[in-house]
């Protein structure tokens, strides 16, 4: 018969216990407070974090970092905005991919994260474009990766192959053309009637050729889609820069032309009988009976004053019958020209003031007589004179 335990045996281990069970709680709470993350996974393979909050931390961050989601993160913690701050506590549900059965001695499963870049990856592990290609059969692009994407990491190069449902360790080899024992050897496989399908086997010596061609010229395409897309904003800024100078120049024109645009908004170049006016009339010159201006009828030798202040734009003999011609440029589109004078007073790029002395009335040109023949042009089509002389 055996001996029961002693009374106080059984009582100093339940103390024991008691304090045991305190340490590992206060040990759970330290590691808590000091920020670090606690994991733990369920019976349906969902892994819980708790994070604290970082200064810097959005809801979003955290979400990609854990290949979360943020309406799952605020399910899990009863959040109704994404509104976190540092020194908060979140449980942060997540599904871990599930390591293969079999997997390369070495393997190292690195999830992106915001901001990551297969660039850097490269710089971190210290292995070459062709190797991440190889060890990730799946990638989509060299440059394009979403967060959550897990990337394989080898110590060894060659291609990481999963095997697929119709196929086993010997078919793999064959598939490759490599030896057997090699295969076993680079995987560590003692008994290769083991390997089942979903298991991962790196093929050594053999170089992802097609798949990174493959994803040079997604690349390509990728860099082409950019190049089009950046060359399509810029056509867009500077057509929004085109239109935006357009408006800048038709307000300035508005308000140069308030004064230009109504009636005195210039002076009357000489005064005068009125003997011709604007618009068809009965004399052909030129094959043409529009009169592009008005004729005022003055002595020669008359002085002609500039009707608004301007720059000389031309001031010389016109062949196509205005004799003596002064053209002057008075911005915003405006301009005026003073024809068949006598004699010139002024020279090109000269600028004038108005009512400052321009020529003199003459009968140069085709005339029948001494007069002033006066027009106003606005972008190079005439206008009537009389709606813009008071």
């Amino acid at each position: 018969m055996q001996r029961p335990y002693p009374r106080c045996l059984l009582s100093a281990l339940a103390q024991i216990g008691q304090c045991l069970l305190i340490l590992l709680a206060w040990g759970y709470w330290a590691s808590a407070q000091e920020g670090e993350e606690v994991e733990a996974v369920d019976d349906q393979s969902q892994a819980v974090a708790i994070v604290r909050v970082q200064p810097g931390d959005t809801l979003s961050e955290i979400a990609d970092r854990y290949a979360s989601s943020i309406a799952a993160i605020q399910e899990a913690n009863g959040l109704r905005s994404d509104r976190i701050f540092p020194g908060d506590y979140l449980t942060v549900p997540f599904f871990p991919p599930a390591p293969p059965r079999q997997a390369p001695p070495g393997l190292t499963v690195y999830t992106m994260r915001v901001g990551d870049t297969l660039w850097g990856i490269r710089q971190r592990y210290g292995v070459t474009e062709e190797d991440l290609v190889g060890w990730n059969p799946d990638l989509p692009s060299l440059d394009r990766i979403p967060a959550g994407t897990t990337i394989n990491i080898l110590p060894v190069r060659g291609v990481l192959h999963t095997v697929e449902a119709d196929q086993d360790f010997f078919s793999v080899a064959s598939q490759y053309g490599v030896d057997p024992a090699e295969l076993a050897r680079a995987n560590h496989i003692e008994n290769p009637f083991q390997i089942l399908p979903g298991d991962q086997l790196l093929i050594p010596r053999v170089r992802p050729t097609a798949k990174l061609q493959e994803l040079q010229q997604v690349r390509a395409q990728e860099q082409e889609e950019l190049r089009r897309r950046l060359e399509l904003a810029r056509r867009q800024a500077a057509e929004r820069e085109r239109r935006r100078a357009q408006e800048l120049a038709r307000q300035r024109r508005e308000i140069a032309n308030r004064n230009l645009m109504t009636p005195g908004g210039f002076a009357w170049p000489l005064s005068g009988k009125l003997t011709s006016g604007f618009g068809r009339r009965r004399i052909w010159i030129n094959g043409s009976n529009f009169h592009t201006g008005i004729d005022i009828a003055k002595p020669a030798g008359t002085p002609i004053r500039a009707a608004q202040a301007g720059l000389v734009t031309f001031a010389g003999w016109d062949r196509s019958g205005y004799g003596y011609l002064t053209k002057v440029d008075h911005g915003s589109g405006f301009e005026t020209y003073y024809a068949h004078q006598s004699r010139l007073a002024v020279v090109v790029g000269q600028r004038i003031s108005r009512g400052d002395i321009i020529g003199y009335v003459g009968s140069t040109g085709f005339s029948s007589g001494p007069h002033l023949h006066f027009e106003i042009r606005v972008n190079g089509q005439p206008y009537n004179p009389r709606d813009y002389l008071p």
